[in-house]
């Protein structure tokens, strides 16, 4: 634990010699699996300024073991401020090691994270960019799912996308999606929902609904 703090003390004094402003400072506690120690994790966010008054984001974590049998650093920019200082940490590829999730971009209705997913091979947390991709995701343990949803709007009409995937211990396989497009004929625009799902290996869309936005929207011209 004196390790810790001493990393933390380290921190500070590089972020203050700087044009910097601290945004988050977070200690916490997990054990990455029942096996494991306990391990206590730093997550300090951060923004330095250069001479144009612009600034990078940068995100620091340590992760060091109770028996100091584990010790990790992870540096990483982020161009996306909001929710900076939002992270969890959660066995996302359901493999029973717990994971790191850092706010990666969005907004409150659509939130994706960083995940840095522990290698049990490396031993250490890896930054996998396809399971950075999930959007809100909602995991089902019981058949080895998550999905991902993102939504907004146009003209009234809901805009969204909604993925399934299998779980592997490293990578995801798209098993079923459906989402909103639109389509223009004749003069006329059509607000198309899709509904996919994998069959024999390939994507196949199995279900289309076409609509008159004009009629969707109450338009009577």
């Amino acid at each position: 634990m004196k390790q810790l703090f001493y990393l933390i003390v380290i921190l500070k004094i590089s972020i203050f010699a700087q044009d910097s402003e601290i945004i988050c400072d977070s200690i916490s506690s997990i054990l990455i699996n029942p096996k494991q120690p306990v391990c206590h994790i730093n997550v300090t966010a951060f923004k330095i300024y250069n001479d144009n008054d612009y600034y990078d984001l940068i995100f620091r974590i340590y992760i060091i073991a109770d028996d100091s049998s584990f010790n990790q650093t992870i540096n990483f920019t982020s161009e996306y401020e909001g929710y900076l200082c939002e992270f969890e940490f959660i066995d996302i590829n359901l493999d029973g090691y717990v994971d790191i999730g850092i706010i990666g971009e969005g907004d409150i209705s659509n939130k994706s994270y960083q995940y840095w997913i522990y290698n049990i091979y490396k031993k250490e947390f890896v930054l996998n960019r396809q399971f950075s991709s999930l959007y809100n995701p909602v995991i089902n343990s019981e058949d080895s799912t998550v999905e991902s949803f993102a939504s907004s709007h146009f003209q009234a009409l809901p805009v969204f996308e909604r993925n399934k995937y299998k779980i592997y211990t490293d990578s995801l396989l798209l098993i079923e999606r459906e989402y909103t497009d639109f389509e223009y004929e004749d003069e006329m625009t059509y607000y198309i929902i899709k509904k996919d799902s994998l069959i024999n290996g390939h994507m196949k869309t199995i279900e289309i609904k076409r609509d008159d936005i004009k009629t969707l929207l109450g338009d009577p011209k």
